[in-house]
Protein backbone atom coordinates (compact mmCIF):
# COMPACT_ATOMS: atom_id res chain seq x y z
CA UNK A 1 0.00 0.00 0.00
CA UNK A 2 1.42 3.36 -1.03
CA UNK A 3 1.63 6.22 1.46
CA UNK A 4 0.91 9.82 0.47
CA UNK A 5 4.28 11.23 1.52
CA UNK A 6 3.02 14.81 1.16
CA UNK A 7 0.92 14.13 4.28
CA UNK A 8 3.25 11.74 6.10
CA UNK A 9 4.95 12.62 9.36
CA UNK A 10 8.55 13.63 8.71
CA UNK A 11 11.28 14.72 11.11
CA UNK A 12 12.91 18.05 10.23
CA UNK A 13 16.62 17.41 9.65
CA UNK A 14 19.39 19.71 8.46
CA UNK A 15 22.78 18.36 7.42
CA UNK A 16 25.76 20.62 6.75
CA UNK A 17 28.23 17.82 6.04
CA UNK A 18 28.65 14.09 5.45
CA UNK A 19 29.65 13.84 9.11
CA UNK A 20 26.21 15.16 10.11
CA UNK A 21 24.66 12.28 8.15
CA UNK A 22 26.94 9.81 9.92
CA UNK A 23 25.82 11.17 13.31
CA UNK A 24 22.19 10.65 12.29
CA UNK A 25 22.96 7.12 11.10
CA UNK A 26 24.57 6.41 14.50
CA UNK A 27 21.39 7.68 16.20
CA UNK A 28 19.17 5.51 13.98
CA UNK A 29 21.37 2.42 14.49
CA UNK A 30 21.28 2.89 18.27
CA UNK A 31 17.49 3.21 18.17
CA UNK A 32 17.19 0.19 15.86
CA UNK A 33 19.14 -1.97 18.32
CA UNK A 34 17.12 -0.69 21.31
CA UNK A 35 13.46 0.08 20.60
CA UNK A 36 13.43 0.04 16.83
CA UNK A 37 12.85 2.54 14.03
CA UNK A 38 9.49 3.15 12.39
CA UNK A 39 9.06 4.61 8.92
CA UNK A 40 6.30 6.92 7.71
CA UNK A 41 7.14 6.91 4.00
CA UNK A 42 6.95 4.26 1.30
CA UNK A 43 10.42 2.82 1.91
CA UNK A 44 11.54 0.66 4.83
CA UNK A 45 14.67 1.89 6.63
CA UNK A 46 16.86 -0.48 4.60
CA UNK A 47 15.26 0.66 1.36
CA UNK A 48 15.83 4.32 2.32
CA UNK A 49 19.52 3.64 2.95
CA UNK A 50 19.90 1.75 -0.32
CA UNK A 51 18.09 4.48 -2.25
CA UNK A 52 20.48 7.08 -0.86
CA UNK A 53 23.45 4.82 -1.65
CA UNK A 54 22.14 4.40 -5.21
CA UNK A 55 22.11 8.19 -5.64
CA UNK A 56 25.75 8.40 -4.62
CA UNK A 57 26.55 5.57 -7.01
CA UNK A 58 25.07 7.60 -9.87
CA UNK A 59 27.61 10.35 -9.14
CA UNK A 60 30.35 7.73 -8.81
CA UNK A 61 29.62 6.11 -12.19
CA UNK A 62 28.42 9.32 -13.93
CA UNK A 63 25.42 7.41 -15.29
CA UNK A 64 22.83 10.16 -14.86
CA UNK A 65 20.34 8.61 -17.24
CA UNK A 66 18.53 10.05 -20.23
CA UNK A 67 17.91 13.74 -20.68
CA UNK A 68 14.37 14.51 -19.51
CA UNK A 69 11.89 16.41 -21.72
CA UNK A 70 12.53 20.15 -22.15
CA UNK A 71 9.74 21.20 -19.76
CA UNK A 72 11.19 19.04 -16.96
CA UNK A 73 14.60 20.66 -17.51
CA UNK A 74 13.03 24.13 -17.32
CA UNK A 75 11.25 23.25 -14.07
CA UNK A 76 14.43 21.61 -12.73
CA UNK A 77 16.50 24.73 -13.36
CA UNK A 78 13.82 26.85 -11.67
CA UNK A 79 13.78 24.53 -8.60
CA UNK A 80 17.57 24.14 -8.43
CA UNK A 81 18.25 26.79 -5.78
CA UNK A 82 15.07 26.06 -3.82
CA UNK A 83 16.08 22.41 -3.39
CA UNK A 84 19.48 23.25 -1.92
CA UNK A 85 18.12 25.96 0.40
CA UNK A 86 14.78 24.47 1.48
CA UNK A 87 15.17 20.78 0.68
CA UNK A 88 13.21 18.27 -1.35
CA UNK A 89 9.44 18.63 -1.12
CA UNK A 90 7.61 15.55 0.14
CA UNK A 91 5.92 13.55 -2.61
CA UNK A 92 8.37 14.66 -5.30
CA UNK A 93 9.23 11.96 -7.80
CA UNK A 94 12.19 12.36 -10.13
CA UNK A 95 11.89 11.90 -13.89
CA UNK A 96 13.13 8.92 -15.86
CA UNK A 97 16.05 7.01 -14.45
CA UNK A 98 15.50 7.49 -10.73
CA UNK A 99 17.28 4.95 -8.53
CA UNK A 100 15.10 2.21 -7.13
CA UNK A 101 15.74 0.71 -3.70
CA UNK A 102 16.38 -2.94 -3.14
CA UNK A 103 13.02 -4.74 -2.78
CA UNK A 104 13.77 -6.31 0.62
CA UNK A 105 16.75 -4.56 2.21
CA UNK A 106 17.49 -5.16 5.88
CA UNK A 107 18.30 -2.23 8.12
CA UNK A 108 21.82 -3.58 8.72
CA UNK A 109 22.66 -4.23 5.06
CA UNK A 110 21.19 -0.92 3.90
CA UNK A 111 22.95 1.22 6.50
CA UNK A 112 26.28 -0.56 5.90
CA UNK A 113 26.02 0.04 2.16
CA UNK A 114 25.05 3.70 2.67
CA UNK A 115 27.97 4.25 5.09
CA UNK A 116 30.33 2.79 2.49
CA UNK A 117 28.93 5.05 -0.24
CA UNK A 118 29.26 8.08 2.08
CA UNK A 119 32.97 7.25 2.34
CA UNK A 120 33.13 7.15 -1.46
CA UNK A 121 31.16 10.42 -1.72
CA UNK A 122 33.86 12.20 0.27
CA UNK A 123 36.44 11.31 -2.40
CA UNK A 124 34.47 12.29 -5.53
CA UNK A 125 34.61 15.42 -7.63
CA UNK A 126 30.87 16.00 -7.94
CA UNK A 127 30.96 18.76 -10.59
CA UNK A 128 28.97 17.57 -13.58
CA UNK A 129 26.40 18.36 -16.24
CA UNK A 130 23.11 17.26 -14.70
CA UNK A 131 20.35 16.19 -17.13
CA UNK A 132 17.73 18.05 -15.07
CA UNK A 133 19.57 20.95 -13.41
CA UNK A 134 22.19 21.72 -16.08
CA UNK A 135 25.78 22.56 -15.02
CA UNK A 136 26.41 21.74 -11.35
CA UNK A 137 29.38 22.65 -9.21
CA UNK A 138 30.86 20.26 -6.66
CA UNK A 139 29.35 22.31 -3.81
CA UNK A 140 25.89 22.35 -5.37
CA UNK A 141 25.95 18.58 -5.98
CA UNK A 142 27.04 17.98 -2.37
CA UNK A 143 24.17 20.15 -1.15
CA UNK A 144 21.77 18.05 -3.25
CA UNK A 145 23.14 14.91 -1.59
CA UNK A 146 22.69 16.44 1.88
CA UNK A 147 19.13 17.65 1.15
CA UNK A 148 18.25 14.25 -0.33
CA UNK A 149 19.49 12.53 2.84
CA UNK A 150 17.45 14.93 5.01
CA UNK A 151 14.38 14.13 2.95
CA UNK A 152 14.60 10.35 3.21
CA UNK A 153 16.03 10.02 6.71
CA UNK A 154 13.29 12.37 7.92
CA UNK A 155 10.78 9.57 7.28
CA UNK A 156 12.63 7.35 9.79
CA UNK A 157 11.66 7.78 13.44
CA UNK A 158 13.52 6.27 16.40
CA UNK A 159 11.03 4.53 18.70
CA UNK A 160 10.96 5.13 22.42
Amino acid sequence: MSVNTKKSERRPLRFESIDDIRVELDRLETAHKAEGVRHTGNYSPGQNFNHLANWIEIYETREFGPTPPWFVRVIGKMMKNKIVTKGFPAGLSGPGNKPQPEPEASFEDGVARYRHKLDVLGTLDLAHENPMFGPCTHDFAMQVQLRHAEHHLGFLHPKG
